[in-house]
């Protein structure tokens, strides 16, 4: 199987593989209709350019993992401070 590869996205795994969970089992055309139909979403957007960057005859899937975080300060009241992670994620397609 081939693999295209689309690292550190700045979007959530929890989203992203909430995402996947209406594109799964369906098929390409159907997937394609979906995400032309929801091209707001900045997700949707991101799986389009995965899919057009070549043709896909047969099966395929989508492959969601966690990537890097970036660790950023939320100062509050008496000194104290909050830590804020702000997630990204790897998406692979085989096909």
């Amino acid at each position: 199987m081939k693999r295209i590869v689309c690292k550190n996205i700045p979007l959530s795994y929890k989203k992203v593989k909430y995402f996947l969970s209406f594109i799964k089992n369906k098929s390409i055309k159907k997937v394609i209709l979906f995400l032309k139909s929801n091209n707001k979403i900045k997700i949707s957007s991101i799986f389009l350019k995965l899919i057009n960057s070549i043709e896909i005859k047969g099966r395929f899937r989508f492959l969601v993992t966690k990537s890097s975080f970036l660790k950023r300060r939320s100062f509050r009241a008496k000194g104290r401070s909050d830590l804020i992670l702000k997630t990204r994620s790897n998406i692979y397609l085989e096909y």
